[in-house]
């Protein structure tokens, strides 16, 4: 039994650090990107001032805060800093980096470190990527209003993170955690049946989801 334990222990040790490897990957791939991207602009800028093309640099300034507003003006960065736990870190930057990729605007506002939670790790790595991968394909195709507000909040006796999206006129909440249930075809719809039994054997952890007027709400609650 120690010995099994003690496998296990290190598969899930090596889950974690692969995932967190990635993400450090990717924040550091992304800083240099734009960097790069950014030092070519401004070099430009500096090219049409310096020929004293006025216009063309105010056209140019104007172009870069438009195109950039949907990367800098998210500043989800900031928000993720305040995550102490390198894994849980890692799934928002996944969510956040798979949100820009595909132009999916999502506000984070997250008011917990996650110092410290009362499950184990790879539970709630589990039940967060589930809940964020589902908000994500939620994506509705002839949508162009659907968005994903996401609420970190740090309470007295738990942490709350709530999770919201459109969803379509004709979805039905009652079916979302039977097996097999998809809003994607070919898919297996297995997450949200996987989610509902991670919860249920843990006394710490709360689910609920609601819908108010097409808008998916999801709550996860974790008792400190």
């Amino acid at each position: 039994l120690f010995i099994y334990s003690t496998i296990n222990k290190i598969k899930t040790d090596n889950v974690i650090l692969r995932r967190t490897l990635q993400s450090q990957q990717e924040m550091y791939e992304f800083s240099r990107e734009f960097q790069h991207d950014l030092k070519l602009l401004l070099n430009a800028v500096d090219n049409h001032l310096s020929e004293n093309n006025i216009e063309e640099a105010r056209l140019l300034l104007h172009k870069i805060s438009t195109e950039g507003q949907n990367t800098v003006n998210q500043q989800y960065l900031s928000q993720l800093s305040t995550i102490e736990n390198l894994p849980i870190k890692a799934t928002f930057y996944q969510f956040a980096a798979t949100c820009t990729e595909k132009k999916i605007p999502f506000q984070l506002n997250i008011t917990s470190d996650f110092k410290y939670i009362s499950i184990e790790l790879l539970d709630f790595l589990r039940c967060l990527s589930i809940m964020l991968n589902n908000a994500v394909e939620a994506k509705l195709a002839k949508n162009e209003n659907f968005f994903i507000n996401i609420d970190v909040l740090k309470k007295k006796d738990s942490t709350n993170i709530i999770i919201k999206n459109p969803t379509a006129k004709n979805f039905k909440l009652q079916s979302i955690f039977q097996k097999g249930f998809s809003t994607k075809n070919q898919h297996k719809g297995l997450g949200l049946s996987n989610l509902r039994k991670i919860v249920n054997k843990n006394t710490k952890l709360e689910l609920h989801y609601s819908l108010k007027r097409s808008l998916l709400i999801a709550e996860l609650i974790i008792k400190d």
